[in-house]
C-alpha cells in the first residue's frame, strides 16, 4: 500500500470508527516515533483519546530505550490518556495494553500469551510490545502516552538476523494476511474495554484476565531489575500490576519493572 493511499484508507477508517476511545486520529506514513509525537501533543494540550497511527517507525522505541525494528507491514500507534486516578495505578496500564493485545490476537484464531509485564508472545516468540511513558505528580495521573507495536504483516527477513528467531508476526503464524483495519478495530475496541475498568476503578477484573492470559506465572524466572538480580518462582502479580516472585526460602519481592528471563 502506498503513502497516499495508506493516509487515505486510514482517514476512511476513522470517519467510521465507532468507539468511546478515540477522539482523534493522526495519520503518518513514517514517523520517527508514534510515542515521541504522542509526547509533543501531550505538551499541546492533546485530550484524551487522541490516537498517533503510524505506517512505519524510523526510530521506534520500546522499554529502556531499546529500538523496536518497525518495517512497513506492522501496526504501530500510540494513544493519549488523562486517567484520574492516583499515580500508583499507572503500572497497571501495560498490563491493559498487553492484554488488549493477546485479546485481539487471539480473536485471529492464534493463541497468544503475555510475558510480564507486557510482551506478548505467540509460541514463545515475542510479537508485540508496550511502551508507557507517564507524568505524574502526587496525587493523580496528569498524563500518560501508551505505545503498541504489533508485528502484523511482517515478514522474518524484514527483521535483524539476531531477532528471527525469537520474533514472529501474526502473518507468519496464520500462514495469511491479516486484515489491518479489522485488527485495528478490535484492538481499539478491546483496549477500551479495558481502560473503561481502569478509570471507573474495577482493577481486580484487569488482574483476572491479565492471569489469565499471562505465561508467566508458576514459572522459574531470573529478573534483571535497577535493584538487582532476582530468582524464584514468579507466583502472583500484586493490586498494582507488580511481578511477586517467591524464592527457595519462600521469601516474597515485589518487583515494579525489569527484564524477565525464563529459566
Amino acid at each position: 500500500m502506498s503513502k497516499n493511499n495508506f493516509i487515505e484508507e486510514m482517514r476512511d477508517f476513522s470517519n467510521s470508527l465507532k468507539t468511546k476511545l478515540v477522539k482523534r486520529l493522526i495519520i503518518y506514513d513514517e514517523v520517527s516515533s508514534t510515542n515521541v509525537e504522542g509526547k509533543k501533543l501531550v505538551k499541546a494540550g492533546a485530550e484524551e483519546g487522541t490516537v498517533i497511527l503510524a505506517r512505519s517507525q524510523k526510530k521506534g522505541r520500546g522499554r529502556f530505550d531499546r529500538i523496536w525494528v518497525s518495517p512497513v507491514g506492522g501496526l504501530y500507534l500510540s494513544i493519549v490518556l488523562r486517567p484520574k486516578q492516583h499515580p500508583k495505578k499507572a503500572s497497571l496500564l501495560p498490563l491493559i495494553g498487553a492484554l488488549a493485545v493477546s485479546k485481539t490476537i487471539n480473536h485471529f484464531g492464534v493463541t497468544s500469551k503475555i510475558k510480564w509485564p507486557n510482551d506478548v508472545r505467540i509460541n514463545e516468540k515475542k510479537v508485540a510490545g508496550i511502551l508507557v511513558e507517564s507524568e505524574t505528580d502526587s496525587k493523580e495521573i496528569l498524563s500518560i502516552v501508551l505505545g503498541i507495536g504489533v508485528n502484523l504483516n511482517i515478514e522474518n527477513e524484514q527483521l535483524p538476523k539476531e531477532l528471527r528467531k525469537t520474533t514472529t508476526s501474526l502473518s507468519q503464524e496464520l500462514k495469511t494476511t491479516v486484515d489491518y483495519q479489522a485488527f485495528l478495530k478490535d484492538l481499539l475496541l478491546n483496549f477500551g474495554k479495558y481502560y473503561s475498568l481502569f478509570q471507573n476503578g474495577n482493577f481486580e477484573k484487569i488482574l483476572i484476565e491479565w492471569r489469565k492470559h499471562s505465561d508467566t506465572l508458576g514459572r522459574k524466572v531470573k529478573i534483571l531489575s535497577p535493584s538487582g538480580v532476582i530468582e524464584g518462582t514468579a507466583t502472583d502479580i500484586d493490586e498494582n500490576g507488580f511481578l511477586i516472585v517467591t524464592n527457595d526460602n519462600y521469601k516474597r519481592k515485589k518487583i515494579f519493572s525489569g527484564d524477565c528471563i525464563y529459566l
